[in-house]
């Protein structure tokens, strides 16, 4: 695979298809091999490491073997449920109920043991969840699985109201602040408003283009290339020019003041400005500074030591899931339980004493319990945490430049900032699980582990952050940038399909049955209900188009067509493919729209590929229905 900046990444593949070899563009290999029945039995990186990876007989991965003999391993029960692992001495073990369902865990890291435990309503929904220092964590949940309200003991710590789309419509806080979320018809977040019982808190308006960047937030104005990458940025800081290179690398920026960026093989940032850098075979970041700076990193390109001259500032521990569960820093020592990408708890073990909880609603981190005190969480619509409340007054407040820099700080770091991620004090990288991230430069400090995507030429851009668009996208994973509003996106695709499947079946019960009087009856109380399901809670426009489409056609074909003199039935079926080809390029259109919202680069071909995924799945239908007879000969 070449770029435009000629440089060629080639794959190797066996018989079966199986990646063998992947050679970079500085030389250097990864090859691996396969057991007899494909399951990965060993890798070797750029660096000379090789890892060889052990299975049972049911195919699951039981232990990874790592060049220094040390090895991470892993159990099962009969339900393939995780049961318990280990590695470097740390290890954790799981249990389950009937419906596999985890319900405890048990973590021991450095020495020290923890436990959380999880209960379930019968829907599978969290609605408990104990901490190692035995905090209770409650949720309400409401008929649509959304947590309404969250409770520590009896406190209330947040109650939680929705609009159409499952949309977040207000937070009220426990300490009696509030914030509340506005949407435009596209259902994008156009302002949140934070308030207490006397003043305004946080507002912040968005305003947004015709494919959905962000091009102004309260007074910054944001502007972009064709390829939606940020190249203007103006604000209370002043004004911030981008350029680029032809796969995402940033080489010069302007704000004021001119730094330009150097890059050797494969996108390795190796100057900005006066700071030089160097790379390990894999990409990893080596050095800093002109050399201040040195970093080392585990078999698995996880970063586990960061020395400035020969004083180690920093050391990090993780699990063999990859989540951070230990980190040394200015001689305290933080042990640390996770919940996916989200941190639960953390413990200082040595060098200081504190305990803190962190609380979430949905992935949204809200509150965090620590010495007898509530810090309440305020974030933008990245969910970087603009403002923390203690009581009903500021215990914190910052502004961020594009990629995270930030301006107008005042009060005490919550660590938890941009995108709501903990930026490291001794380092100032923040951790983003897969990598870590430099605001400074706008870059990750090594490449993309999920690696390249042929169909998406910014994945050429292995370092860069948010697909250089960071007022519009976030990186929760460290392995890829994603809309704000995806989960939106899914939900909207999904629930489109389910009413052009009810509208079809209920055009197969009156192709099987014959009775259109009773279809018709049956159509008017389906729509009727359909209708205000639709606006009770939030079933998209595009999910009631496909309705009304699939409804339209059969009425025109089944229907109208034989009722009309033999010269008409043409009509008949004019009608139909005008209210298809109408139908279905409304339906498109509006598909395109909101995939825009993740993939705008798209443009008009992801149009076209819905109109006619939508068309196809017409004809395969009717043509199921006209020529194989479907439903028609019970």
């Amino acid at each position: 695979m070449g770029h435009r900046l000629g440089q060629t990444t080639g794959y190797a593949y066996d018989d079966l298809n199986r990646l063998l070899i992947t050679k970079y563009p500085d030389g250097y290999n990864e090859t691996r091999t396969y057991d007899t029945v494909g399951n990965l039995q060993s890798r070797r990186d750029p660096n000379g490491n090789t890892i060889n990876y052990s299975y049972d007989t049911l195919n699951r991965l039981t232990v990874v073997t790592y060049p220094d003999s040390s090895a991470a391993t892993y159990t099962y029960d009969k339900n393939n449920n995780r049961v318990a692992l280990s590695y470097g001495g740390n290890s954790a073990n799981f249990n389950y109920d009937a419906r596999n369902r985890l319900v405890k865990e048990t973590w021991t890291i450095g020495g020290t043991q923890s436990s959380l435990t999880y209960s379930y309503d019968s829907a599978g929904n969290l609605v408990r969840l104990v901490y190692p220092d035995n905090t209770v964590i409650s949720y309400s949940i409401d008929p649509m699985n959304d947590i309404t309200a969250v409770k520590v003991g009896s406190t209330t710590l947040a109650n939680v109201t929705y609009s159409n789309g499952n949309r977040i419509s207000s937070i009220g806080y426990g300490n009696g602040v509030r914030t509340t979320y506005g949407y435009d018809s596209r259902s994008r977040l156009i302002r949140m408003t934070t308030v207490n019982n006397t003043s305004t808190l946080l507002d912040l308006v968005y305003a947004y283009d015709s494919t959905n960047n962000v091009v102004g937030i309260n007074g910054e104005t944001y502007s972009y290339d064709y390829l939606n990458r940020l190249t203007n940025a103006s604000g209370p800081w002043g004004v911030t020019q981008y350029g680029y290179d032809g796969v995402g690398n940033r080489v010069w920026i302007a704000q004021p003041g001119n730094t330009t960026y150097s890059y050797g093989l494969y996108n390795r940032l190796t100057s900005a400005g006066s700071n030089t850098y160097t790379y390990d075979n894999n990409g990893n970041l080596k050095t800093s500074n002109g050399g201040a700076y040195s970093y080392f990193f585990d078999y698995e390109n996880r970063l586990t030591q960061i020395k400035q001259s020969s004083s180690t500032i920093g050391t990090y521990v993780y699990s063999p899931l990859g989540q951070r569960i230990q980190k040394i820093e200015n001689s305290i020592t933080t042990v640390y339980m996770n919940r996916g990408l989200n941190v639960l708890f953390e413990k200082q073990v040595t060098g200081g004493t504190a305990v803190s909880d962190y609380v979430y609603n949905n992935g949204l981190l809200i509150a965090k319990l620590s010495g007898g005190s509530t810090y309440y969480f305020h974030t933008d619509m990245l969910g970087s945490i603009r403002l923390v409340t203690m009581g009903s007054s500021p215990n914190f407040s910052t502004n961020y430049r594009p990629f995270g820099v930030q301006y107008g700080v005042s009060g005490t770091d919550p660590t938890y900032k941009y995108s709501g991620k903990p930026q490291d004090g001794a380092t100032g990288l923040y951790y983003y699980a897969a990598r870590y991230y430099d605001p400074d430069v706008g870059r990750f400090i090594s490449r993309d582990p999920a690696g390249l995507t042929l169909s998406d030429p910014q994945s050429l851009g292995i370092y860069s952050y948010a697909r250089n668009n960071p007022e519009t996208f976030i990186d929760p994973t460290g392995k890829g940038a994603y809309c704000c509003g995806f989960n939106w996106l899914v939900r909207q695709v999904v629930k489109s399909a389910a009413f052009l499947v009810i509208s079809w079946l209920l055009c197969c019960y009156w192709s099987v049955f014959g009775q259109p009087s009773l279809f018709f009856w049956i159509l008017a109380i389906t729509t009727t209900v359909l209708t205000g399901v639709a606006l009770l809670t939030g079933w998209s426009p595009g999910a009631f188009l496909a309705f009304i489409i699939g409804l339209a056609d059969e009425w025109a074909q089944d229907y109208l067509k034989p009722r009309l003199p033999w010269w008409l039935q043409w009509l008949a079926g004019s009608i139909s493919w005008i209210v298809v080809a109408a139908g279905y390029t409304l339906l498109g259109y509006w598909m395109y729209s909101v995939y825009g919202r993740i993939r705008p680069q798209f443009g008009a071909r992801a149009f076209m590929w819905y109109w006619g995924i939508w068309i196809a799945v017409d004809f395969a239908v009717e043509f199921g229905f006209d020529y194989f007879g479907w439903f028609r000969d019970f």
